[in-house]
């Protein structure tokens, strides 16, 4: 008991902290895009305020330099693809080496909570900042003009008549070297689809008979993202995207992969005549039929389509069933409360539910429950209540 309560205001702690540990620096902000903004309006952002803050332009003023760094730390993130997913989904500090290194392991950095933690782990560590320093931002900026960074290919005049910087940019004053021509890199025959999930520990192939077995006789406690795939051109391009999903996933929905090619039967039983195809099969007490995709086939939609089915373990609490909520489960120790503004029970708060779904109830009370938010004198939202 001891334990579980001491293990418990550890979680308490950090959910009441996530925002500030997830959070860390907006990079949007700081390159004045909205967080939906394309590659190109990044670009464009970039270009203009790294031009605005540099040193060169700028000399003896700290501030400037500053500006500078930030400018070019926030777009070495958001100008990388995958830097940019990690960032989208972890904030700052998933960029920590541990917690990347935690996420491959599916915990916490530092030891983290017993029992599982988040899919991916949970930046820990206080609020991690990255150490992007100012030969990092120049050398950001130089791939940036040079074409050697994502977006580049600038043919960029820093000196010569008009002024130009005085004294031009690292790296060497007046004209810019033109970029020596790269050769395309070659490109390699794409793997089966199929073979690109055997090493994968996180996705189950499945057939006639483990198909049965496994997602339609699943437990309660169980949702399915499957894959119906052929050795198509479409398949290959998708099937990284879909392992990239699983890992992120890390178990909290159950993966698998239907090779439709040799098991064209199981692919008509379920009405897919098109490749790839994505299905959410529910946990079994509300599945009714298996829910298609139809979003873009990209790592984060798939991830964020297989959450929206993971099963829901926390209970709807209203002051007048608050007594039925602390009866419940009474092998069960442990009652966590959120207090929460939100309509929808944040996906973390559900993650929490399942990983401790052994000793704990935990439940969720909205704001306008004016009966439990003066009950608990709750001020601020969100507000978990651990007892």
């Amino acid at each position: 008991m001891q334990t579980s309560t001491c293990r418990w205001i550890l979680v308490v702690l950090l959910f009441l902290n996530v925002g500030l540990c997830i959070a860390g620096k907006d990079y949007y902000q700081i390159l004045g895009v909205a967080k939906d903004a394309s590659d190109k309006e990044i670009r464009k952002a970039y270009k203009k305020l790294a031009l605005k803050w540099h040193p060169d332009k700028n000399p003896g003023d700290d501030k400037a330099e500053q500006k500078f760094i930030d400018i070019s730390n926030a777009y070495d993130v958001l100008g990388d693809e995958e830097k940019r997913k990690t960032y989208d989904q972890f904030g700052e500090a998933g960029l920590d080496p541990r917690a990347q290194q935690q996420r491959e392991q599916g915990g916490f950095p530092g030891g983290g909570i017993p029992g599982g933690g988040f899919p991916g782990g949970l930046p820990g560590g206080g609020g991690f900042q990255r150490n992007f320093q100012s030969q990092d931002a120049h050398r950001t900026f130089e791939q940036f003009f040079s074409g050697g960074g994502p977006g580049g290919g600038f043919n960029f005049n820093f000196g010569g008549p008009g002024g130009g910087f005085g004294g031009g940019f690292p790296g060497g004053g007046g004209q810019r070297q033109q970029p020596q021509q790269q050769r395309p890199a070659q490109q390699q025959a794409p793997a089966h689809a199929h073979a690109l999930f055997e090493s994968n520990k996180q996705i189950v192939p499945l057939d006639a008979k483990s198909f049965k077995a496994k997602v339609l006789a699943a437990s309660n406690d169980d949702a399915w993202l499957v894959l119906f795939h052929n050795d198509g051109a479409d398949s290959q391009r998708v099937a990284p995207e879909f392992e990239k999903a699983a890992n992120n996933l890390h178990g909290y929905i159950k993966i698998g992969v239907v090779n439709a090619g040799a098991d064209a039967g199981l692919a008509k039983e379920h009405s897919v005549d098109k490749f790839p195809t994505v299905l959410a099969f529910p946990p079994a007490s509300r599945r009714t039929s298996p829910v298609p995709f139809s979003g873009k086939l990209t790592a984060k939609e798939l991830a964020a389509f297989g959450f929206s089915h993971m099963p829901q373990l926390v209970r709807a609490v209203r002051h007048q069933t608050y007594d039925q909520f602390v009866d419940a489960d009474p092998d069960k120790p442990l009652r966590v409360l959120l207090f929460t503004d939100k309509r929808k029970t944040p996906p973390l708060f559900n993650l929490l539910a399942k990983a401790h779904k052994a000793d704990t109830v935990c439940g969720l009370a909205l704001d306008s429950d004016k009966g439990l938010v003066t009950k608990f004198n709750v001020a601020s939202f969100p507000t978990v209540l651990a007892f």
